[in-house]
């Protein structure tokens, strides 16, 4: 059965359900630094809900290739319609941009104390732990790099971050964060991947866990295209199981564990390709069929299947 927002995106016809107006209690913030003058108009600087005023321009565009005029109006109304909550950040340069940090991480960390396990995710905590460490080397002149202490200690003072009583991250956990984030930073592959399984699964999914996500990093000796096999082939397996965390800490780590079995297939495979790489002579009719045939056996769904013991090849 395919994910309700998989089938939406197929369809030709959009199932609209846009207001003809925007909800009188819903306002884009937007961060002031200085009253001596007037923000450039379509320069406005906002603090979070980017996903609400980004999710808007995409149905626009969706509905002005599907040539929807009613949507299209509808549309038009609702962002015609906008209103702004002016928010003034007094100071200059980094103080300003620490007051502005604080003020778009607690817009989500006030969701997650109002809804848990809703707000912050895995990839936003990140994402977080690094921009405070950056805030904190700004601020102290000739400091190489900030330590995970003082992030942590940044972080879980109530005057930078109200997290509430039952969220305040742990020093192991503020390691984990910038650890794992330096690893994926420069990996956008791996980064998508995260974000895919956050669509399809919601919070806690197996890659929202710090300590599995050590893993995966460490099983992959900091080799990219390692690390984007073994989470492409995990998250086949949650989308086959239909699970969100069907794999434990141990199955993932252990000696001859999921993962150790998924680097197993990989080099048997690309071993037999070497071995025998006219394989596929007889079936593929073009260069471009044969390059996709040998692509295919080499990827994740190819491992994920002779994992199954039911592969048609």
């Amino acid at each position: 059965m395919q994910h309700v927002a998989k089938v939406l995106l197929q369809s030709s016809n959009k199932a609209w359900k846009i207001p003809t107006r925007v909800p009188r209690g819903y306002e884009i913030p937007i961060a002031v630094i200085t009253t001596a003058t007037e923000p450039p108009k379509g320069q406005f600087r906002r603090l979070g809900l980017d996903v609400v005023v980004n999710a808007t321009w995409l149905a626009m565009k969706w509905a002005l290739e599907s040539e929807d005029k009613a949507a299209e109006d509808a549309l038009s109304n609702l962002i015609l319609d906008w209103t702004f909550d002016f928010i003034l950040f007094e100071g200059t340069g980094a103080t300003a941009e620490a007051q502005i940090m604080k003020h778009i991480i607690n817009m989500p960390a006030a969701t997650e104390r109002l809804r848990d396990f809703c707000g912050l995710d895995q990839g936003n905590l990140m994402r977080i732990a690094a921009e405070v460490r950056k805030l904190i080397q700004s601020e102290s002149p000739g400091m190489l790099t900030a330590s995970a202490d003082e992030v942590h200690t940044w972080m879980k003072n109530p005057d930078n971050i109200r997290w509430g009583i039952h969220h305040v991250p742990t020093l192991r956990t503020v390691k984990d964060l910038l650890r794992n984030w330096d690893s994926l930073n420069k990996i956008p592959e791996a980064l998508t991947i995260l974000d895919q399984a956050r669509c399809e699964f919601g919070r806690d999914s197996l890659f929202e866990w710090p300590t599995k996500l050590n893993t995966i990093l460490e099983k992959s000796q900091q080799n990219p295209a390692l690390l984007v096999y073994i989470m492409e082939s995990l998250f086949s397996i949650m989308l086959r199981k239909n699970a969100k965390n069907p794999l434990s800490a141990l199955e993932l780590k252990e000696k001859g564990g999921t993962i150790d079995i998924l680097l197993w297939q990989r080099r048997y495979l690309a071993h037999l390709l070497q071995e025998y790489s006219g394989m596929f002579n007889k079936v593929a009719d073009s260069a471009a069929k044969l390059a996709t045939m040998r692509q295919t056996v080499l990827s994740l769904v190819a491992a994920n299947r002779v994992n199954r013991c039911d592969c048609d090849l």
